[in-house]
């Protein structure tokens, strides 16, 4: 005699929501609060394109607010701007590059950190 039996599991997941105006001033330390791990914490940028034309100082304006929050946190590498919305059709070399460090993907307006 065969039996199936169906089997459950939720595995919970929390993560903060910052909801912020100019999170890259130099002078709002919350992203940077959030990123400092006690040992010098690492992020990369993934930028839709869009956002990219949309606001042509973002890649500066990480890489300023990277710099006046270096006890806390380091860039790893440049910020990556991905087609926009096509998400799906990344080449594995870029897929390789995104999942090794904590991510932050900023699509239209948002700012989402994938760990």
């Amino acid at each position: 005699m065969k039996r199936i039996i169906e089997q459950s599991f939720a595995v919970p997941y929390t993560y903060p929501v910052i909801f912020s105006q100019n999170i890259f001033d130099e002078g709002d330390d919350t992203l940077a609060g959030l990123l400092d791990n006690g040992k010098g914490g690492k992020a990369y940028f993934v930028i839709d394109s869009g956002v990219a034309e949309a606001h042509p100082s973002l890649l500066e304006q990480i890489k300023v607010y990277a710099d006046a929050h270096g006890a806390q946190f380091k860039l790893c590498a440049e910020p990556l701007i991905v087609p926009g919305a096509r998400l799906p059709k990344m080449t594995r070399s870029t897929m390789r590059k995104l999942w090794r460090q904590p991510i932050f993907m900023v699509l239209t307006d948002i700012l989402i950190l994938l760990r």
